[in-house]
């Protein structure tokens, strides 16, 4: 099973990291896209995505093929990479809301537009979503909320104070 889970991990994470950078290139070769606030969104969201698949190389691939070998269920490594792959998970969330909010103000209100997506205001809302980002994850840090990568069930689970 580890091998089927493994290298399903591996396809769809080097398919989004390949995914990622080309739309982050494409972007950044074209002046007309990047001046445009609505690829900013887009691009910043690529870096999320692509943040969350290297967390997965790093971390969760290597410890479904390897389990113990590769870190030990309490240690560390388990909180702190979780720690960066949920800020990446949760700004990208935010990213989702702000890209619906940019498109409903450009459909609904579109002479608004250029005021509420101006230059200035689009990297103070792309900067506000990286800090809520983290916000939501720094709980995890706690001892009463740790968050830990279970490698034999796929998946992360809270531990309580006494947990270990």
């Amino acid at each position: 099973m580890d091998l089927i889970v493994g290298s399903t991990w591996i396809v769809l994470s080097l398919y989004s990291v390949i995914a990622n950078v080309s739309l982050i290139v494409s972007i950044g070769t074209s002046a007309r896209m990047r001046a445009t606030p609505s690829f900013w969104i887009i691009a910043s969201h690529a870096v999320c995505d692509m943040g969350m698949s290297v967390m997965a190389f790093i971390h969760a691939i290597p410890s479904i093929f390897l389990h113990e070998l590769y870190f030990t269920y309490e240690s560390l490594t388990n909180v702190i990479m979780l720690l960066f792959y949920d800020i990446f998970w949760y700004t990208e969330v935010v990213h989702l809301s702000v890209m619906a909010i940019n498109r409903y103000i450009c459909i609904v209100y579109p002479s608004s537009y250029a005021k509420c997506f101006s230059w200035k205001m689009t990297v103070y809302i792309l900067f506000s979503s990286y800090m809520l980002g983290i916000a939501v994850s720094l709980p995890t840090q706690f001892p009463c909320c740790y968050t830990l990568w279970d490698s034999y069930d796929y998946f992360a689970k809270y531990v309580g104070a006494g947990g270990w």
